[in-house]
């Protein structure tokens, strides 16, 4: 990882793929759906291809990628990698806001809002359910009392805030709802679910920390 301008080493994803025959970043990068994928990422970002894609030959050389190359690239490996990768860069993502927001001297502390956010299937459909819980296995118990087809938690993720961000992704998946609380998921909305979860809860730490800022400039201008 060069965490100067955040970019992933895809010659580390390659070899930790077991470095499949014909599968180098090399090979890849010169393959025409890898090369429309960059130009329109490029366009998408409005950046120029340096910015996102270095190469750099000759002994310790290597091709170093933007986080949207390094997944398209890892689905490329495996579904296996890609799977990997996009929950890393998930909690790449979610240790780097924590980090700033401790060099902004923000303090978290855990309290009765703070817990897990769950995603439970139903049987062998495509039927989910969005909840939270400090424990979500005893969460489960109790649903499972209550529904005939078998349940299982298929992500969890911790959160300081779980109530409002239960509410927010109520609200992003309205549109997924069939009865209930329960929601129909494609196989990739399940797959970036934690995703989706990480950055939701991102958005929402983060206006919270700017609502706690505005009302510490507000009192000292009371006092001033």
């Amino acid at each position: 990882m060069d965490k100067t301008n955040n970019l992933v080493s895809l010659n580390q994803l390659w070899k930790a793929a077991n470095s499949p025959k014909g599968k180098d970043p090399r090979n890849w990068l010169e393959l025409d759906q890898s090369a429309q994928f960059i130009y329109a990422l490029e366009v998408k970002l409005n950046v120029v291809k340096d910015n996102i894609l270095k190469t750099q030959r000759g002994r310790g050389g290597g091709t170093w990628a933007c986080f949207e190359i390094a997944l398209e690239y890892a689905a490329y490996l495996s579904p296996e990698m890609r799977v990997l990768i996009a929950q890393w860069i998930a909690q790449y993502r979610k240790d780097e806001f924590l980090s700033e927001l401790l060099k902004n001297t923000v303090t978290l502390e855990i309290t009765d809002q703070s817990g897990f956010i769950y995603l439970v299937k139903a049987g062998d459909e495509n039927i989910y359910k969005i909840g939270c819980s400090k424990s979500p296995i005893k969460r489960l118990s109790s649903l499972q009392s209550s529904n005939h087809q078998d349940l299982r938690v298929v992500h969890r993720v911790f959160s300081l805030n779980m109530w409002a961000l239960e509410k927010a992704l109520h609200q992003y998946y309205s549109s997924c709802q069939v009865r209930g609380e329960w929601d129909q998921f494609t196989p990739e909305q399940v797959e970036y679910f934690p995703l989706t979860v990480y950055r939701i809860d991102g958005q929402l730490e983060d206006l919270q920390v700017t609502q706690v800022i505005k009302g510490s400039d507000q009192q000292e201008e009371q006092i001033q």
